[in-house]
């Protein structure tokens, strides 16, 4: 697919800064249990909705599962990443391994600077959609989660990944 867009409103990955906060759209881990990939509504006035008001510091769809399309932000950013794990939206049945690593959620996966973060939050916009903050970006070049006990994961850089044949 090709396209078209105005460099006022171009998001990259590249853009994450310590300190920036994590967001994403949707329920994730809902790949492998509703067959995502075969119908799901792009998160088109999301994305419009964040370019618009707020402005991401980065940006990606979660289609290879939430570890690896992190990893393709903070990689591009060279940074690491602390997922909360309390504040992951998952899906009805799914698991954390579903969320990381299986994909085809099609949801967006974004970052914005702490002080626009905070007004995000706390606007009408946040609360009409589905948005969650799960996480913060951080110096490093890991992601880690903290469990609701308190200890540190590393998750790693794992997911679909495309091949030619």
């Amino acid at each position: 697919m090709v396209g078209k867009v105005d460099k006022k409103s171009l998001v990259l990955r590249n853009g994450a800064q310590k300190g920036d906060y994590i967001f994403v759209t949707g329920k994730i881990g809902k790949g492998k249990y509703n067959k995502n990939h075969l119908y799901f509504t792009p998160r088109v006035k999301e994305a419009e909705v964040l370019v618009k008001f707020f402005k991401p510091s980065s940006m990606i769809d979660v289609s290879d599962g939430l570890a690896l399309d992190l990893y393709r932000i903070l990689k591009e950013s060279r940074k690491g990443a602390i997922l909360y794990e309390e504040k992951l939206p998952l899906y009805h049945n799914s698991v954390m391994e579903d969320a990381f690593f299986w994909g085809e959620d099609y949801e967006l996966l974004f970052t914005l600077p702490e002080l626009v973060a905070k007004k995000f939050m706390s606007s009408p916009r946040y609360k009409k959609y589905e948005f969650s903050y799960i996480g913060n970006i951080v110096e490093g070049e890991k992601i880690y989660l903290r469990k609701r006990d308190g200890r540190m994961q590393i998750i790693p850089f794992k997911g679909f990944v495309h091949s030619l044949f």
